[in-house]
């Protein structure tokens, strides 16, 4: 069984036990990093070694260390929904591969103006707030 044909399945069951957003987040993962390395691969021979090169790759594209652990927690998701559905009977690899160093300091904040543009703009094209904006008094 292909990484790709657990994650269908997975997928079906998220649509059920997850909020929208949360699935939409998933599903961008899913198709920017996963499939492209892992779906062909039968998921009893995804590796710890295999995850240390997609997690490489998720590097190298600069993605923050916590981007990174978040995406790897979904690929633990996966593992773990097909170990629970005899799927795979495998340990889940990702449980020995070293999560990145979360050094996710801002370099800088966005200003007020900076800010209420980024609103405006979001709130034209009707994407959603997915996280908090930081604003300094001093910018």
């Amino acid at each position: 069984m292909t990484f790709s044909s657990v994650l269908k399945k997975y997928i079906e069951q998220s649509r059920i036990d997850k909020n929208q957003n949360t699935n939409e987040i998933e599903k961008y993962i899913f198709n920017k990093w996963l499939l492209p390395l892992l779906g062909e691969l039968p998921i009893k021979d995804i590796s710890p070694f295999i995850l240390e090169k997609l997690k490489k790759q998720m590097n190298d594209a600069g993605l923050a260390p916590a981007t990174i652990t978040r995406d790897f927690a979904v690929i633990s998701q996966v593992f773990s929904y097909a170990k629970k559905h005899d799927l795979y009977s495998g340990d889940n690899p990702t449980t020995k591969v070293k999560k990145p160093s979360k050094d996710n300091r801002c370099s800088r904040f966005l200003s007020y103006e900076e800010a209420n543009l980024l609103l405006e703009e979001l709130n034209k094209t009707g994407q959603y707030f997915l996280g908090r904006i930081f604003t300094s008094r001093n910018a």
